[in-house]
């Protein structure tokens, strides 16, 4: 009990001294103090200093990753299919643009002439039927004397006072007979239908080259400024303002200074 007792009081004695112990702080002096705040402070301005040299470089490594668009590639593509030019620069609503309007041409095209096949053959048909006129392998001058005389008699005696040096048309190959006037309108009709449709397919070959012609200009203008924006960038990120701090802990009159770097 005695020994037990003992051991009580020996415990108790060291924690009376364990707690103020504990409880004492030693006082930094003013120079640690400031000391301890400018290497805090130098510390976090590397920090920030490297981080920020750390991402402009990803930046311009990015940017440098970007590759510039071949002028000659877009011209060239354009010239193919218009519109492939801008959707290799990277514009592709205006490519969508340039394709719909090359499709619609070409459509617009192929429906024109068969439209104008259509009438052609009606016009043939009819003149072989009412006028008894042979007209498979005759040229469109050979039509609209068909259509401006009721008879290649008519022709012959009157088509000629204008033009003495024009040929007889006196073989079953070259006759035609209409039986009224309005048979032969009907014949006019056909062939001004057939006429007018091979004229729009013709333009919309002429709206296709244009169209061509357009997109190849618009492609090596994109890619041009493509070429330029990013030079542009890469420049910009270059020569832009960058900023350190300057640390030096044991100056009477300035702990810390900031430097600014401009391009100019």
């Amino acid at each position: 009990m005695h020994k037990s007792y003992y051991n009580c009081i020996v415990l108790l004695i060291l924690l009376l001294i364990a707690v103020p112990c504990s409880a004492i702080e030693l006082q930094q002096t003013p120079i640690q103090t400031e000391l301890q705040n400018s290497i805090l402070l130098a510390s976090n301005s590397w920090e920030v200093e490297g981080s920020n040299d750390e991402n402009k470089s990803n930046s311009i490594s990015n940017k440098s990753n970007k590759e510039n668009k071949s002028v000659l590639k877009a011209a060239l593509y354009s010239a193919l299919v218009p519109g492939l030019g801008e959707n290799y620069v990277g514009h592709k609503t205006k490519a969508k643009v340039f394709f719909t309007i090359e499709a619609v041409t070409w459509i617009s095209y192929v429906a024109f002439h068969t439209y104008g096949d259509w009438k052609k053959d009606d016009m043939i048909r009819y003149a072989a039927d009412k006028a008894g006129a042979k007209l498979d392998d005759k040229d469109d001058q050979f039509f609209d004397w068909v259509g401006f005389y009721d008879s290649s008699e008519e022709f012959n005696s009157l088509g000629r006072v204008s033009d003495p040096d024009r040929a007889y048309l006196n073989s079953p190959e070259t006759y035609w007979q209409w039986s009224s006037e309005a048979e032969r309108d009907v014949f006019r009709s056909y062939k001004n239908s057939s006429r007018t449709a091979y004229d729009r397919a013709k333009f919309m070959i002429m709206a296709a080259i244009s169209n061509r012609i357009i997109s190849v200009i618009d492609a090596i203008r994109d890619a041009k400024r493509h070429n330029r924006n990013e030079v542009h960038i890469d420049i910009s990120d270059i020569d832009s303002y960058n900023y350190k701090f300057s640390i030096n802990p044991l100056s009477s009159n300035r702990q810390f200074s900031l430097t600014l770097y401009t391009p100019f």
